[in-house]
């Protein structure tokens, strides 16, 4: 009786590493682009390199044109992003576009924001003076807007904030947050507004520009903490070591 024949062992199953949490389908170009999205639709003029650059002050995403309106229908297919009306040309009648729900969270993935000191501002002209409005989950964040913006003469209050809670605020095009409110009037001083001082002061963002930059100087500041700490031991290491050399000397 014939034997039957074996079949061959399956080849080994080749395991994948688990990807991280934060991974998110938002990279490069895009990523650029959604972090000008975050706080606001934007007209597709001001995406495009030239507009970019003068727009939000920093590189743009390298793209030409039509190479941006290839990535932008690209991702708004994904269901990433949103067209808000639409022309035939992307340079002709300005389109609007901006962030959908999916397309903030896979932005959260990716830049991890702290809500909780995330500041939205708005600043009105009236008849009489100036009306300041302050958004945000934390009213310290907002409170730190406030005070950060007169020491760097961004504004001068002319009274105090009255506050009021808001859940489930459209605080955002794409995402709804429970915010403290506070409306203030105030006056523009004639001084020159100091960026620099009202950076090192204020201790929330309003945009992603801001969110790098506070990360950035925080890890600055703890390297810098780290390199003391190093310092300061060697230091404390080559005193000890001088001392005992001093006493072997005393003992010979």
């Amino acid at each position: 009786m014939a034997k039957k024949r074996r079949r061959p062992a399956p080849p080994p199953i080749k395991r994948q590493l688990a990807l991280p949490v934060s991974t998110s389908p938002l990279r490069g170009a895009i990523l650029a682009i959604a972090d000008a999205l975050v706080d606001q639709d934007i007209p597709t003029p001001a995406l495009t390199n030239r507009g970019f650059a003068e727009k939000f002050g920093s590189p743009s995403h390298g793209l030409d044109d039509v190479a941006l309106a290839r990535l932008l229908d690209e991702y708004v297919g994904r269901g990433l992003l949103r067209w808000r009306g639409r022309a035939d040309h992307l340079l002709g009648r300005p389109d609007v576009i901006g962030l959908t729900a999916a397309g903030g969270a896979a932005w959260e993935a990716a830049r991890n924001p702290d809500w909780d000191r995330y500041v939205d501002v708005t600043l009105r002209e009236t008849k009489q003076d100036w009306r300041l409005e302050v958004r945000s989950p934390s009213k310290d964040a907002a409170y730190s807007y406030l005070s950060a913006g007169e020491a760097a003469a961004l504004h001068v209050l002319t009274g105090r904030p009255r506050w009021k809670k808001m859940p489930g605020a459209a605080v955002l095009p794409w995402r709804k947050m429970s915010v403290w409110v506070g409306r203030v009037a105030c006056r523009i001083p004639e001084l020159a507004p100091d960026p620099a001082r009202f950076a090192k002061q204020f201790a929330g963002w309003r945009s992603a520009r801001d969110l790098r930059a506070t990360r950035e100087r925080a890890e600055a500041a703890k390297a810098e903490a780290a390199r003391a700490a190093k310092a300061d031991k060697a230091d404390k290491a080559d005193k000890l070591a001088k001392a005992d050399a001093g006493d072997e000397g005393d003992e010979g």
